[in-house]
């Protein structure tokens, strides 16, 4: 069990990283919770829709064929089946109201209506995500600055050997939105994981200083292995509980307040002992983070 991956799974660095907030201006110490929880390898899952991008899960939609009447045929009866399946009804009302949605729509309109449909049930999930970066982005001073209440809040390291994290997987950066040919195969109205992939692992060029990483878990309709779709790991509602070995370290950010940072670490030595704390600084002569162990593990 403990050696599964998906499918052709690229090799991944020794750790990924969460950059969080830690007692920032008006969250009431919901957002310490949060960094405590993920000390003890508590990690939460959301729909792509509550991330903070709204091209997440965009693709474009395509018609499969290039004449309109096979494209037509092939969307009724896709469209059909997937009605006939959700609804019950006969196959004349299905197709009845097919051709009545798709009246007056080119294919091209056929297919981004649809396209829009399937984003919006992807969007809600499943699948769910949960965000990382990869290890040089400790250096970064954007990352410290977008999501870790510039530079007053903590970075966490999981090691990727241990689950869920051996199952993350490296996103993809692109100018353009990737594509999904429309409809898909009939026999397999359903979502497969090469789509899932392809829709959830796909952001824009501008991303790619975040050198993210994502953890996907799917419904287990998409999973042809259970364990995989629960990412080898146990579940409390949509947290996943990694091992607490798996956390290696935490650093404090390079504003942290001295406050902050020795609330922190009283709640490590007493809770994770296990857990390295490093403390970030500002290069003195590049814009880069520098890191220094303050307590070994």
């Amino acid at each position: 069990m403990t050696d599964a991956q998906y499918p052709d799974q690229p090799p991944l660095r020794a750790e990924l990283l969460r950059f969080r907030t830690f007692g920032a201006e008006g969250r009431n110490g919901k957002d310490k919770e949060t960094v405590f929880d993920h000390l003890r390898g508590r990690i939460r899952f959301a729909p792509v829709a509550q991330y903070n991008d709204p091209f997440e899960s965009r693709p474009y939609y395509k018609p499969r064929h290039s004449n309109a009447a096979e494209q037509r045929a092939a969307v009724v009866k896709y469209a059909c089946r997937l009605l006939r399946d959700q609804s019950g009804l006969s196959r004349a009302e299905a197709e009845r109201r097919v051709e009545d949605y798709m009246r007056g729509l080119t294919q091209e309109e056929v297919a981004a209506r649809f396209g829009e449909q399937v984003n919006a049930g992807l969007a809600r999930g499943p699948p769910w995500v949960c965000c990382f970066s990869g290890p040089e982005t400790i250096r970064s001073p954007l990352n410290w600055a977008h999501y870790a209440d510039h530079h007053r809040g903590v970075c966490v390291h999981f090691a990727t050997h241990y689950a869920p994290f051996k199952l993350a997987w490296p996103m993809r950066y692109t100018d353009e939105y990737p594509e999904v040919v429309f409809p898909r195969d009939a026999e397999r109205p359903g979502r497969d994981w090469q789509e899932v992939e392809m829709q959830i692992l796909t952001k824009s060029e501008c991303w790619r200083y975040e050198d993210e990483y994502r953890l996907i878990r799917q419904g287990r309709e998409l999973s042809a292995d259970p364990r995989l779709a629960d990412l080898l790991v146990s579940w409390d509602g949509d947290i996943a509980m990694a091992p607490r070995e798996a956390v290696r370290a935490v650093t404090c950010g390079a504003r942290m307040t001295d406050a902050a940072k020795e609330e922190l670490g009283a709640w490590v030595r007493t809770n994770a002992p296990h857990v390295a704390i490093y403390h970030a600084h500002l290069h003195r002569r590049r814009y880069e983070v520098v890191v220094e162990l303050v307590t070994r593990s």
